[in-house]
């Protein structure tokens, strides 16, 4: 028999009306102080209360992000066996993928499925089964900007193993505990998941999320005509900057197709954003010979230049004729670059005297330190206004607060993927469609871009709640142009 609870509360008690309970509820928010705690916190509010939770995140949304999402969420996946008793969400693996099927069917009403096999989470690497923080945040984000009711959301991990040392020994570590399924294996794995979700839910939104570099494009490049998909890592990175890139330019009296890009990291977040570029400036009038000129990218082995004896197809497109180096401001000379974008995971690889190159390159250089977390960032905001005299522009892939330099307050843009695929949902959700091309990812850039807020090259936060259905609604006419709604 169940306890009544009413027999437990004080003499003379009474029900507390809805906006006193959100009070109530921010004073024990308060009162913790580890940002993990927080975390366990506001998911046991989803547990206990979808909506209560809502009304609390969008009352206190600049309080609520950094601990459900960006910089917390990588904290929460990294201990995420051992501080999790419950969780929205399931574990997919050779073992339990058999009963997926039946699994799926009793959940008709999901419109979103958010996947990961945990092997890259942000810049913290193999998570394994820990992934499932990013799944949880990003489908509560659906939710909580895009107005899908989180019920409709499911977050999920391909449990294929982890090659991470400490979670294989670790006594609660919750995931299958073995090295990680590699080539032919993961690949019938994958397909054999895509092909269940596409039977079970042929109408649902499958957004992949913190693969690893070559299989997050592999996938990508295999299943986006066959199932509604996108990557968030690859696509979703690619709008949020295009829409940064696009407010920066207009801010120095600029056009995109004058400036020169030099790209820190060539994994898939850069790449993408990369080829974003190039389809802008086609779809603008610019040879592809011109586009590809004006972005040069780097990754682990230096500058990608053409006299490398092997180069990747996707690499290739941007080799340089450059003498090969490793050395970032022989790069900055030779290339003289306008816009410095890092994608890195190289903590401080932004430094003084790159910064002051890249000012005297450009009068208003464009700085966007986009690793996450913050610990990972190629520099503060406080470094690039500091060391650029105030001229830079900045945006950044975590948070930072504004910066007082010689009187006056400098704001950075958080170029955070949430101005992305909520709206991609939303519309996913409101339409049947075929597929997600890259042109509805330069349309939400645009349209970001022009909705932009004073101080910032992207709207703030508060605004984007209220913006994501006419977001939406932009991208529906779009795809209805583009006739890949069924």
């Amino acid at each position: 028999m169940g306890l009544n609870r009413s027999i437990f509360q004080p003499f003379g008690y009474q029900n507390q009306t809805r906006d006193q309970e959100l009070q109530r509820r921010y004073l024990q928010f308060t009162r913790i102080q580890d940002p993990l705690d927080k975390f366990i916190y506001l998911n046991k509010m989803i547990e206990e209360d979808t909506h209560l939770f809502t009304d609390f995140a969008k009352n206190h949304i600049h309080e609520v992000l950094p601990i459900v999402y960006t910089p917390t969420i990588g904290a929460a996946c990294q201990n995420f066996s051992v501080i999790m008793n419950s969780f929205r969400g399931i574990f997919v693996s050779e073992e339990t993928i058999d009963s997926l099927e039946e699994t799926l069917k009793k959940m008709p009403q999901v419109e979103v499925i958010v996947v990961t096999d945990g092997e890259r989470i942000l810049g913290l690497g193999d998570l394994g089964v820990g992934g499932m923080g990013i799944s949880m945040g990003k489908t509560l984000l659906y939710s909580l900007f895009g107005g899908i009711d989180i019920k409709k959301t499911l977050p999920i991990v391909l449990d294929v193993g982890t090659n991470n040392p400490d979670y294989l020994a670790h006594p609660h570590y919750m995931g299958v505990k073995k090295y990680r399924l590699k080539g032919e294996n993961y690949e019938s794995f994958v397909d054999r998941f895509v092909m269940t979700v596409k039977k079970t839910l042929p109408h649902v939104l499958l957004q992949w999320e913190d693969f690893a570099k070559d299989n997050a494009r592999n996938l990508l490049k295999k299943y986006q005509k066959s199932i509604v998909s996108f990557n968030d890592d690859i696509q979703g990175t690619a709008g949020v900057t295009m829409a940064c890139l696009l407010s920066a330019v207009k801010e120095k009296g600029s056009k995109l197709e004058d400036e020169r890009i030099l790209f820190i990291g060539a994994g898939s977040a850069n790449l993408g954003i990369a080829e974003l570029i190039v389809d802008y400036l086609e779809e603008n009038g610019n040879a592809k010979s011109k586009a590809l000129d004006n972005i040069a990218l780097v990754d682990s082995k230096g500058l990608v230049t053409k006299s490398r004896e092997e180069l990747s197809s996707d690499l290739k497109p941007f080799a340089k004729e450059f003498k090969p180096t490793k050395d970032l401001m022989e790069m900055l000379k030779t290339f003289k670059p306008t816009i410095l974008i890092g994608a890195s995971m190289q903590p401080g690889i932004f430094d003084k005297q790159v910064i002051e190159e890249m000012t005297r390159l450009a009068k208003r250089p464009i700085i966007m330190a986009l690793s996450n977390p913050t610990s990972k960032a190629e520099c503060t905001l406080q470094q690039a206004i500091e060391f650029s005299d105030g001229q830079a522009l900045f945006a950044s892939g975590s948070p930072f607060s504004p910066v007082d330099y010689k009187g006056k307050i400098y704001h950075g843009t958080q170029a955070n993927n949430l101005y992305i695929f909520p709206a991609m949902g939303l519309m996913a959700s409101q339409n049947r469609l075929k597929m997600i091309p890259s042109k509805l990812f330069l349309e939400l850039a645009k349209a970001l871009s022009e909705n932009r807020g004073p101080h910032h090259l992207l709207p703030p936060f508060e605004a984007l709640i209220p913006l994501v259905p006419k977001l939406a609604d932009l991208l529906a006419q779009k795809a209805k142009q583009l006739q890949i709604v069924d």
